[in-house]
């Protein structure tokens, strides 16, 4: 069948058609004729019927009015079969009709094509079921048309560097950075009596999918750069910038009274894993003694002290590890 013949079919009868006979349209033909189908029997969208039958062929040629018309029936398959270049002109309505599953099936070319103000009119819902690959294929101006807040931790995370600083929306560029920098307001600033190059700790949390930091009692929004630094407790250095601003910048260079200001039990093994040898053995402070215990003591059998030639005053190092739950010293 032409376009014309395509065009003059009864409702009655494109919903009575198989999947093998839609299949069997010219995709030219389907292309142009579908469209004068639903405008002289003025539907809004064709049976469902017809949708589940389109090959990957027939949408490729779809243009944008008929795209419209069937991208909520469409399958995740289907979908990723619309020619990128369709893409930016899909309205916005009929993007927030969609499912989580429909839009992470849109392909890297596809999502290359979608404008700021489109990604600008997806609700949170949507958002927040991006898997961090698709997230990861935008550009910076088509990331900061959303709001961070409709991102979950899992997501920002998975965020890749460059993803993470465009969704900060500056790049940090102080030399010898050991973190991404978290702008701070100096009149907030001078009300914490935060000096260059102080270490101060910090505590994370989310609040309604947003990033926030208390510092000496302050919420302070966190951009998700800072994500990846991010652990209930951090520290955090403070930074005068070029530009004579102030900042804070995740670091792990803590001197000794502030790793031994709190109790190392409360520190993750993760935490604890990643400390450098000078930061274990500030934490650990000093060999502990009888007379002037830092720490629980860990009984030991007299028989296995002997075997191991243990002596009194005797600093030993071990490993840490767990068995089904149960912690260990190698």
């Amino acid at each position: 069948m032409n376009f014309e013949q395509i065009g003059a079919i009864e409702s009655v009868d494109m919903a009575s058609l198989n999947k093998g006979q839609i299949a069997a349209f010219s995709p030219q033909a389907l292309a142009s004729g579908l469209p004068t189908y639903l405008a002289n029997n003025h539907l809004a969208a064709p049976p469902t019927n017809v949708t589940s039958g389109l090959t990957s062929t027939q949408i490729a040629q779809f243009k944008a009015s008929l795209v419209n018309a069937i991208l909520s029936q469409m399958t995740p398959a289907q979908i990723g079969a619309i020619h990128p270049a369709v893409i930016s002109t899909i309205d916005n309505g009929v993007l927030r009709s969609l499912s989580g599953i429909q839009l992470n099936a849109l392909q890297p070319l596809q999502i290359d094509q979608l404008s700021p103000d489109q990604l600008s009119h997806l609700k949170p819902e949507q958002v927040g079921t991006l898997s961090a690959a698709w997230l990861n294929k935008l550009t910076e101006p088509q990331l900061q048309s959303f709001a961070a807040s409709s991102l979950t931790l899992s997501q920002l995370k998975g965020l890749d560097t460059v993803q993470a600083t465009a969704l900060s929306g500056r790049v940090a560029s102080l030399n010898n950075l050991e973190g991404p920098l978290l702008a701070i307001a100096t009149p907030v600033a001078k009300d914490l009596n935060l000096q260059e190059g102080q270490v101060v700790q910090a505590t994370f949390r989310l609040t309604g999918g947003q990033p926030e930091l208390i510092l000496k009692g302050r919420v302070i929004n966190a951009p998700p750069v800072i994500l990846g630094q991010m652990a209930p407790t951090l520290w955090l250095k403070v930074v005068q910038t070029p530009q004579g601003g102030w900042a804070l910048q995740a670091t792990t260079d803590l001197m000794e009274p502030q790793l031994q200001s709190f109790a190392a039990s409360s520190l993750t093994l993760s935490q604890l894993k990643g400390l450098d040898a000078a930061h274990v053995t500030a934490l650990s402070g000093r060999v502990a003694t009888l007379n002037n215990l830092e720490g629980p003591l860990l009984a030991i059998a007299t028989p296995v002290a002997k075997d191991l030639n243990l002596q009194e005053g005797q600093v030993v190092q071990a490993t840490f590890r767990l068995t089904g739950g149960q912690p260990e010293l190698i």
